[in-house]
């Protein structure tokens, strides 16, 4: 879904928006994934988007812990400086 609104987001920036506006919103996740389009095409570099992602991690994360969720598993993807700048917020 984020892929789909990335494309769309770079489209409008390319035809000449000025400001993207995230409306009728029935689904919280859908909104995400715009929102998170929107940062990721600010990027300029690899770093760049790696912060983004991780510091949406965090944001889910916490959400997850303050819905009382057991327990939180991470994939690393081989990246694991990433889980620990996670994890190493909550400390």
């Amino acid at each position: 879904m984020k892929d789909t609104y990335i494309e769309q987001v770079n489209g409008l920036l390319d035809g000449g928006a000025d400001l993207l506006l995230v409306e009728t919103v029935f689904d919280n996740l859908n909104c995400k994934a715009a929102l998170f389009a929107d940062e990721v095409l600010k990027c300029k570099t690899n770093t760049d988007v790696r912060q983004v992602g991780v510091e949406w991690a965090i944001q889910q994360t916490k959400e997850l812990i303050e819905f009382g969720v057991p327990c939180i598993h991470f994939y690393t993807m081989g990246k694991s400086d990433n889980v620990q700048q996670i994890v190493g917020s909550f400390s």
